[in-house]
């Protein structure tokens, strides 16, 4: 018993650390961890910074544009979100296509950005839980160790998604304050450039969460009782923002395309690929065989 209660005080003593120390102090365990594991620096394999992202990134940063996936010579495509593959355009731009100085600038970005989505979680657990945040960092931490292969040593979105996430939920937490609003809207635009799904997930938490307040306004007392969807928070203006967003690829891929392609035109495909050729649901190296780029 002494034991428990001796933990329970470390826990307690962790709690009141603030989040931006927490953040920092996860980015520098984790880019440790990277550094030591540094025999996975990709010398020319670009399937290590995102596979089509990085074609298309190479594409954009050689200017011609938002185009050729799979590295063929290919015209403009719809096949990958915008997002990622515009960050990578930078670095490879920013950095005269050198893979290692890549690698290293993009392991900085993503363990950045794990610790500070990290810390954005302890901070709200921090304050709505008492005796639980200590124990769900260590929690996260030990989820980013084992899932390292793909969070850290691989530059697909997988650390942006949580990045969002995180961001979004930090700010459904701050809703009522202003910051928190502009956050909100923010995220929500940020996952209509990186996942459809994403954003589609996120959109349908937010009317879960907000039944109530759906179901008062269109109550027909609402008059009397003066109830505004948009009473609090910038809430349905992030929704209209990041929809318009949305709205604007899908366009974009309409004229460049001929296709009515909503942020990506590999949706169906991705569902196919993850719930038909393997039976779990998993993707695993017989599933990738039957990629597109492998046939």
């Amino acid at each position: 018993m002494e034991i428990v209660k001796n933990i329970i005080k470390i826990f307690n003593h962790l709690e009141k650390i603030p989040f931006y120390w927490i953040g920092l102090f996860t980015s520098v365990l984790l880019l440790v961890e990277s550094i030591l594991a540094a025999h996975y620096i990709p010398r020319n394999n670009i399937a290590y910074f995102g596979g089509e992202n990085a074609a298309v990134g190479i594409a954009m940063a050689q200017g011609r544009g938002f185009s050729d996936p799979f590295l063929i010579g290919s015209g403009p495509t719809a096949w990958v979100p915008p997002l990622l593959p515009t960050i990578l355009a930078i670095l490879f731009y920013a950095t005269n296509f050198n893979l290692v100085t890549i690698y290293w600038a993009s392991l900085f970005i993503k363990v950045l950005s794990l610790g500070f989505g990290i810390s954005l979680i302890w901070d709200v657990l921090q304050k709505c839980t008492k005796g639980y945040a200590g124990i769900c960092y260590i929690w996260m931490v030990v989820l980013c160790y084992f899932n390292r292969e793909l969070l850290i040593y691989n530059f697909h979105d997988e650390w942006l998604v949580f990045l969002i996430i995180s961001l979004a939920f930090w700010a459904w937490y701050k809703r009522a304050e202003f910051i928190g609003q502009i956050v909100l809207i923010v995220s929500l635009s940020l996952s209509a450039l990186t996942s459809p799904i994403l954003w589609l997930a996120l959109f349908i938490v937010i009317l879960i969460f907000n039944y109530d307040n759906i179901r008062n306004f269109f109550n027909k007392d609402r008059v009397k009782k003066k109830i505004k969807l948009f009473n609090h928070n910038l809430l349905w203006v992030a929704v209209t923002v990041s929809f318009f967003i949305i709205i604007g690829w899908t366009f974009r891929n309409w004229v460049h395309l001929g296709i009515l392609a909503p942020v990506k035109s590999n949706a169906g495909y991705e569902m196919y690929q993850a719930q038909i050729v393997s039976e779990n649901g998993v993707l695993t190296t017989s599933t990738f065989i039957e990629h597109p780029h492998n046939i």
